[in-house]
C-alpha cells in the first residue's frame, strides 16, 4: 500500500512518482491477494462512502492462489469499484 485512504490526488501522485524513482519492478504479482488486502481495508468504510480500488500493475504475469472470480464477486457484493 503506497498511501493511506484519501481523496487527495496529490498525495497519491507524489507516492507514485517517488516509487518510480526508488524501485525497479520485478517478479510476479498476485492480483487476488492485492484485491483482498484492499477489500479488507475498505470494509471499514461506511456505506455512504466511496469504495474504489486503483490497481497499478507492471508485471507481465499474475500468480493467484485461488479463484480470482470469487474474489471479484465479493467486491461486487461489498459495493467496491
Amino acid at each position: 500500500r503506497l498511501t493511506d485512504l484519501s481523496p487527495n490526488l496529490n498525495d497519491h501522485t507524489i507516492a507514485i512518482e517517488k516509487l518510480k524513482k526508488e524501485i525497479e519492478p520485478f517478479g510476479s504479482l498476485s492480483l487476488q491477494n492485492g484485491i483482498e488486502v484492499a477489500s479488507s481495508i475498505l470494509s471499514h468504510v461506511p456505506n455512504h462512502g466511496t469504495k474504489e480500488i486503483l490497481f497499478l500493475q507492471v508485471s507481465l504475469n499474475i500468480k493467484d492462489p485461488g479463484n480470482i472470480f470469487i474474489t471479484l464477486n465479493d467486491l461486487l457484493k461489498n459495493k467496491i469499484r
